[in-house]
């Protein structure tokens, strides 16, 4: 199981010019983006960008990498829109559905797209895992992703 850890930090310039003697200093600091930033951004992520973002399931099993943009062995026939997305605390969750009659398979592999359209493969994937699961003709799937943010 993967462990990333996303960070979210600001940094503040300050340039101050002498209008004298033309001089210009700089101060720049990191600061710490508070709960009520973090609060913001999961909101964004799951608000702002409605219809923009899909999953895909793949039959890949290379373990996931950071370096990653696509599934390794992904189905096109799997594209799926969000269709849901909420905002809780820092956290933000998006899910979709595969209904019995579709998605019939053994699934490895799942990827989060944003900024996508109904294109299969478009957009920027946000996150892969590895998930063996197998879904039958009698079962209903539900994928629901969330995406936490801290400092």
């Amino acid at each position: 199981m993967p462990s990333d850890i996303v960070r979210v930090r600001g940094d503040v310039t300050v340039t101050l010019l002498d209008t004298v003697t033309g001089e210009t200093v700089r101060h720049v600091h990191r600061n710490l983006v508070v709960s009520g930033g973090l609060n913001i951004l999961a909101q964004l992520v799951a608000s702002s960008v409605s219809g923009a973002w899909y999953v895909e399931l793949g039959t890949g099993t290379t373990t996931a990498s950071s370096a990653q943009t696509a599934l390794v062995t992904p189905d096109t026939a799997t594209w799926r829109a969000i269709t849901a997305q909420s905002a809780s605390s820092s956290s933000a969750t998006l899910g979709t559905i595969y209904p019995a009659a579709s998605a019939n398979s053994t699934w490895q592999e799942i990827g989060l797209f944003a900024g996508a359209t109904a294109t299969a493969g478009s957009g920027t994937m946000v996150a892969r895992v590895l998930s063996t699961f197998t879904k039958t003709s009698s079962q209903v799937a539900t994928v629901s992703w969330t995406l936490t943010f801290s400092v």
